[in-house]
């Protein structure tokens, strides 16, 4: 069976669509990094805040990180999910 021009088109949409969700993904993620060497160029002066709140802080920007790292990851679940109802046509 030869596909219609739609389903075609549409299926083109669908892969374009994917391609910028991944792309967008990696901008993120570079965007993330970037900000996290931000953070080591300015860590000298974080000794002035006293160990109790740099722990803290610390923390804080770990929780963040794992929290981002989960949030990459169920997007690219989401979009194998949608590449295996592609797939399945």
């Amino acid at each position: 069976m030869v596909p219609s021009s739609s389903d075609v088109v549409r299926r083109s949409e669908l892969k374009r669509s994917i391609a910028l969700s991944w792309l967008s993904e990696q901008y993120k993620c570079n965007e993330m990094s970037a900000g996290l060497r931000e953070l080591g160029l300015r860590y000298g002066g974080l000794e002035l805040i006293g160990e109790p709140k740099l722990a803290e802080w610390e923390e804080s920007k770990l929780e963040l990180m794992r929290e981002e790292a989960k949030l990459v990851g169920r997007r690219g679940e989401l979009i194998r999910e949608l590449a295996e109802l592609i797939r399945r046509g």
